[in-house]
């Protein structure tokens, strides 16, 4: 093909038209519309269903950890899992302030060393309940070191997590994790490198009106081996699924705890009518004395019966359930 070359008028015509500033000698910007900067640093390695199990496991640990946490401190405390992430454990450490508490963790069977973080202000708020105050202080911002009981009391926060943290993944994986030890620089934690991925698992825990939050980083390499029996545990089909795995499931769920309450009854009352109630005040409630009372487990009704004394102790007959009284009402 033959190369095509402006004529002399043509290049005098582009020449007027820059002089004049009519015609543009800046670059077009590229079309940004549907382009978005991608970070190959925090990119989601896991392998598809990986990431269901892990959020599987980790509500457990989150169910089994505020049990024992609440049982321990004698509170009502709230555990919610957080999203997991896939990032550089040079991003995990950059948002996080000094002083910290950082618990090197050895899971075997896996290979590598994982950390257990606690801030500050999370750290002093569980010494705090476990000494039998109320977590609404302030706490200690400033960590040089710590004193002998609070090194014993860490050690026994840390064992509990990771009590719990065994007890979520054993119908899984078996992992066994143990305290190697806890430091407050993180200089003195150079077990991962910083452009290593690690999996970084938060858990928010709620004391009355604040928010604290306890941190897992676990290196993304070492859980290559589990990734793999998850993905095949969850991908398998009705024909075959794993006996074995079936009766772990089927045990682990039976031992969770729940909460169980029965209703005496209920009242409706005006804001004055409150305000006036003195000593020896009677309540009328809506239910009989010989009424079947309402039992429910997790706040939802599952069955009937009636409050009583066992052996010195308050108890509750159980004498149908719920939804079997339904049926019968409804002629099924």
């Amino acid at each position: 093909m033959a190369e095509k070359i402006l004529s002399q008028e043509e290049v005098d015509a582009l020449l007027k038209g820059v002089n004049d500033g009519k015609v543009s000698t800046q670059p077009t910007a590229a079309p940004s519309q549907g382009v978005r900067p991608y970070d190959f640093s925090i990119r989601d390695p896991i392998p598809h269903g990986g990431m269901s199990g892990l959020e599987f496991v980790h509500e457990r640990f989150a169910r089994f950890f505020q049990a024992s946490l609440s049982s321990a401190v004698r509170k009502e405390i709230k555990i919610h899992p957080m999203p997991i992430q896939v990032i550089s454990f040079e991003e995990f450490m950059k948002n996080i302030p000094a002083p910290i508490c950082l618990n090197l963790i050895k899971i075997e069977p896996l290979k590598g060393q994982a950390l257990v973080l606690l801030k500050s202000d999370t750290l002093y708020t569980l010494l705090e309940l476990l000494f039998g105050g109320s977590g609404r202080g302030p706490g200690k911002t400033a960590i040089t070191e710590f004193t002998p009981i609070e090194q014993r009391v860490i050690r026994r926060v840390v064992g509990m997590v990771l009590e719990e943290f065994q007890k979520a993944w054993t119908p899984l994986y078996p992992l066994k994790p143990s305290l190697i030890r806890s430091e407050t620089n993180p200089q003195f934690t150079k077990v991962i490198s910083p452009g290593e991925l690690v999996i970084r698992v938060s858990f928010k825990m709620q004391i009355d009106e604040e928010a604290r939050e306890i941190l897992l980083a676990i290196p993304f390499s070492s859980m290559e081996p589990v990734f793999e029996k998850l993905v095949g545990g969850l991908h398998g089909t009705a024909r075959e699924i794993d006996p074995e795995w079936a009766a772990r499931l089927r045990s682990e769920v039976a031992d969770c705890w729940v909460s169980v309450t029965a209703e005496l009854g209920a009242a409706v009352l005006t804001v004055q009518e409150i305000t006036q109630l003195a000593v020896g005040d009677v309540i009328v409630l809506e239910k009989r004395v010989d009424g079947d009372l309402e039992m429910k487990v997790e706040g939802r009704p599952k069955f009937l019966g009636h409050p009583g004394l066992y052996r010195g102790k308050s108890a509750f007959q159980i004498t149908s359930l719920i939804h079997q009284r339904r049926e019968v009402e409804h002629g099924k």
